[in-house]
């Protein structure tokens, strides 16, 4: 592995390891030690996931995000989020039908809060459980979302349609909902 090349845009550092992706197909995955530069393990977690989900194969790149927890790794693509093992890039779980619409997802303190228009859903790290899963159709003609940031209870996103909400973590309400013109 060229490690400069590959690691580019396509990876994430995840303490003594980094999880990247070819730059060229979407499979493997490697698992390389900071430590010694070693390669730790290699998967086609692209297929694995189209194997794990049949219904919802998909053709989009997988996005590699750090995770909150010592042990785990996410990847997002098209409607999934999985969570991987940091040990030997197994996959623990799925969320399908939770579509990320931004690159890389918000992960803290073992939840991942995702809003994607009129939904806002919250997944457990670990396992893989839909905590919170709420529909907000006054949220209608929201695009674009952007990675959000946790404050207290509350997790507030921006889109490039003018939004600023806040969710709360715990029961999905609308704490905030403000468009700007």
């Amino acid at each position: 592995i060229d490690f400069a090349e590959e690691v580019l845009g396509r990876s994430a550092n995840c303490g003594d390891v980094v999880v990247h992706r070819s730059a060229t197909s979407y499979d493997p995955v490697h698992g390389v030690s900071m430590v010694d530069g070693r390669i730790l393990w290699r998967r086609d977690l692209h297929a694995e996931l189209n194997d794990r989900c049949p219904g919802q194969l998909s053709e989009d790149a997988l996005m590699i995000t750090r995770g909150s927890l010592p042990d785990v790794f996410v990847v997002t693509r098209d409607r999934q989020v999985a969570g991987c093992s940091l040990d030997d890039g197994a996959i623990r779980w799925t969320a399908p039908d939770v579509t990320v619409p931004y690159s890389w997802p918000l992960i803290e303190d073992g939840r991942i809060p995702i809003w994607n228009g009129q939904r806002f859903t919250v997944i457990d790290e670990a396992t893989g459980t839909i905590l919170v899963d709420r529909q907000h159709p006054d949220l209608a003609g929201v695009f674009h979302e952007k990675r959000g940031s946790i404050l207290g209870d509350l997790v507030v996103f921006v889109s490039e349609s003018g939004h600023v909400v806040a969710f709360d973590l715990q029961t999905g309400d609308l704490r905030f909902n403000k468009l700007h013109k």
